[in-house]
C-alpha cells in the first residue's frame, strides 16, 4: 500500500474572489434552500422563513437595518426566490458583506478582491448554518437535520456537471490533491489501495479552522461537510465516500475513504484502528 503524505494548510492564507460572480455564489444557496422548502415543504417554509432575517442579523453586531440598495437589487435579480423573499435577502447580503469586509460597490465592480481564506469559508456556511438552526429550532433536531440533508442533496445536483468529471479513483485522487496544494486547506495523509479505493485521513482543514468557534459543530458538519457525499456521486455515479467521523464534529481525522462500486461491491469502511495506523510517510 502507498502513503503520500500532503501539507497544504496554511495560516491565514488568501482566497481570491471575482465580483460579482462571488456574490452570486454565496448568495445562491439561500435561493435554493427557499425554493426547494417552497415545493416541497411549504408549511415548514411559512413557519421558519419569517424569523430568518433577525436571526441572520443578529449574527454580526454591525449588520444594518432592512435596506434594498441599488446594488443589492443587481445582485439578487438573477434569483427566483428574491422578490418573495426581499427582506431575508437582503438581511443574507448585509451580512455576508461584513463577514467579507467588501465594500458594497465591490459586489458588482467585475474586479478581482484578495479575501481570508476563513472569511469567505464564514460568509458561505454561516448563514446555511443559521437556516438549519431555524428548522431545528422549529421541527426538532432529529427532523431539521434530515430535511437540511435533502435540501443539500438536492441543491447540490441542480449545479452543472463537471466536464472533466474523474473516470477512475485514483483519477479522483490526483484531481484532490493538486486542488488542495492550490487552495492550501488540508493536511493529509493518503492511503492508496489500488486504482479503484484510496482512504484520506485529513489532520487540519481550513474550513474547520474558520468554523471552529461558531455555533453547535453537529449541525455545522451537516452544512460544510455532509455535502461531500452527493459531490463525489454527481462526480461519477459509480464512487461511493464512506466517513465515521469529522473534524468538524470534535474527531481526531476525518476518516475519510473513497471507492468506485463497480470494482468493491460488498465494500465496508475500514476499521478505526486501520485509520490509526496510517502514518506519514
Amino acid at each position: 500500500m502507498e502513503i503520500l503524505s500532503y501539507k497544504a494548510y496554511v495560516e491565514g492564507s488568501p482566497h481570491r474572489a471575482r465580483f460579482p460572480e462571488t456574490a452570486s455564489r454565496l448568495i445562491r444557496p439561500l435561493d435554493l434552500f427557499l425554493r426547494f422548502l417552497g415545493s416541497r415543504e411549504p408549511q415548514i417554509l411559512e413557519q421558519a422563513a419569517p424569523e430568518l432575517p433577525s436571526r441572520i442579523r443578529g449574527f454580526v453586531a454591525d449588520a444594518s437595518s432592512p435596506a434594498c440598495p441599488a446594488i443589492f437589487k443587481e445582485v439578487i435579480q438573477e434569483f427566483p426566490s428574491a422578490e418573495e423573499h426581499l427582506d431575508l435577502f437582503a438581511a443574507q447580503y448585509d451580512v455576508q458583506r461584513v463577514l467579507l469586509g467588501v465594500e458594497e460597490q465591490a459586489w458588482i465592480s467585475e474586479e478581482t478582491i484578495e479575501l481570508p481564506k476563513a472569511a469567505f469559508i464564514r460568509a458561505l456556511y454561516i448563514p446555511q448554518y443559521l437556516q438549519l438552526k431555524a428548522l431545528v429550532d422549529a421541527l426538532g433536531k432529529a427532523r431539521g437535520i434530515e430535511l437540511m440533508k435533502r435540501c443539500l442533496d438536492w441543491a447540490y445536483m441542480q449545479g452543472p456537471d463537471h466536464p472533466n468529471a474523474p473516470a477512475t479513483i485514483e483519477e479522483l485522487r490526483v484531481g484532490q490533491a493538486k486542488g488542495n496544494l492550490r487552495g492550501e486547506g488540508m493536511d493529509w495523509i493518503a492511503a492508496i489501495v489500488s486504482e479503484h479505493e484510496y482512504r484520506n485521513k485529513v489532520t487540519t482543514c481550513v474550513i474547520q479552522k474558520a468554523l471552529a468557534k461558531y455555533g453547535d459543530s453537529e449541525l455545522m458538519e451537516v452544512v460544510a461537510c455532509y455535502p461531500d457525499f452527493t459531490m463525489f456521486r454527481k462526480l461519477n455515479a459509480n464512487f461511493c465516500l464512506t466517513r465515521t467521523k469529522t473534524l468538524m464534529n470534535g474527531g481526531d481525522c476525518c476518516d475519510m475513504c473513497y471507492h468506485d462500486e463497480r470494482y468493491a461491491p460488498d465494500f465496508a469502511h475500514p476499521s478505526a484502528e486501520v485509520f490509526d495506523a496510517i502514518r506519514a510517510a
